[in-house]
């Protein structure tokens, strides 16, 4: 049985990622709400929750110090922990800037610190990181997301290559649109966006979750550095 380390567990993408592992494997899951933790961990025995807000850089070293002290050694880590803001960059607000870069980007480059010691992974593991295709269409009003996510393709690079000795696989995942509760309170402008943009729907988080999990499988074994767009029908 493998050990997979889910950041944003709780809701989303990454509770869908958690619950499809977890019927084979065993699953920690950290995010910022105690009770969604539970409720999740609650759905299947083999996964463990572990309250952690990735907005507190320093104490990143923390969860693998607990993951460790459980007796676990990671086979793979899923970043699916995100901050979304859409907001002009005439509207720019630092506080939000700061937020942003910190949880999508910036804590992933921790996290991979971490990982990449032969203390908390196994060689042969292997890291996904939840992009958006919005790295690359940089649609109006996103250009504080947009920019964290296309740092976060080139960590995922850098990684890939850094990690190559120990057979460690790095890559991205970039979906568009995708049912989470912020598509879910959707205005009519998003909703013209999406019909316009994405023909063939939103994506549903289990669809994300599919190929997720053929990365972190060995039928994925000889893809590494690889950034792979979902787009529910958008061509780019």
């Amino acid at each position: 049985m493998k050990t997979y380390l889910v950041t944003g567990g709780s809701s989303g993408i990454g509770k869908a990622i958690a619950l499809k592992l977890a019927s084979e494997n065993q699953v920690i899951i950290i995010g910022r709400d105690e009770d969604r933790l539970h409720e999740v961990a609650g759905q299947q025995k083999q996964i463990i929750p572990l309250k952690f807000d990735l907005y507190n850089l320093k104490d990143i070293r923390n969860i693998f110090e607990l993951i460790d002290g459980m007796g676990y050694k990671l086979d793979g880590l899923i970043h699916s922990a995100g901050v979304a803001m859409s907001v002009p960059i005439g509207a720019n607000d630092i506080e939000q800037m700061k937020q942003v870069m910190t949880v999508n980007c910036m804590a992933f480059a921790e996290l991979m610190k971490y990982f990449s010691k032969k203390k908390y992974s196994n060689n042969g593991s292997s890291v996904v990181a939840i992009s958006s295709l919005a790295a690359y269409v940089c649609t109006k009003g996103t250009g504080i997301y947009a920019a964290s996510k296309s740092a976060l393709n080139n960590l995922v690079k850098v990684s890939a290559k850094e990690l190559t000795k120990r057979h460690i696989r790095v890559n991205a995942v970039m979906p568009a649109f995708v049912q989470t509760s912020m598509i879910s309170e959707k205005d009519d402008q998003l909703d013209e966006l999406i019909r316009k943009e994405q023909p063939w729907g939103v994506i549903e988080p289990e669809q994300v979750a599919e190929l997720v999990t053929f990365l972190l499988s060995d039928n994925s074994q000889m893809i590494t550095g690889a950034t792979i767009p979902i787009t529910g029908g958008r061509v780019v």
